[in-house]
């Protein structure tokens, strides 16, 4: 069984490769390196990121509950709202949804993952910067 760091990382492999400059986080990082891609992180969606263990037999899997958070950009600007548009679709090169679950496995990771609907747009205080986030559900079967 893949560990829970393998899990976050591979969910977030897709989006740091399709979408940004290779930059995003397992965690909350001290600082937001946003730049013109917004900023993706991955982290726990619950207080305990693995909500259900469950066996059959030999077979043992477990239902982990993530959270895609992205960093679009300060909340002034006109393209962090550009942002959040292209990246809610539910398909397309830049959908959040279909870069996550375009292997369903995250790379033989998972048996199977899939993301909800994004949150409505909020903002997130880091420092003294207030940005632009958007938030989507991700269940992973591992």
């Amino acid at each position: 069984m893949a560990t829970l760091g393998a899990i976050k990382a591979a969910v977030l492999a897709p989006l740091t490769l399709g979408l940004t400059d290779g930059r995003g986080a397992v965690g909350l990082p001290d600082s937001i390196p946003v730049g013109a891609e917004g900023f993706p992180v991955v982290i726990d969606g619950e207080d305990d990121a693995v909500v259900e263990t469950a066996t059959a037999g030999a077979d043992a899997w477990q239902t982990i509950r993530l959270l895609v958070r992205w960093y679009l950009g300060r909340t002034a600007e006109m393209s962090s709202q550009a942002l959040a548009d292209a990246y809610r679709t539910p398909t397309g090169p830049t959908s959040v949804k279909a870069l996550v679950e375009g292997d369903r496995t995250l790379g033989g990771q998972a048996r199977y993952v899939m993301v909800g609907p994004p949150s409505a747009l909020g903002t997130a205080l880091v420092g003294t910067v207030d940005y632009l986030i958007v938030d989507w559900p991700v269940e992973v079967l591992a």
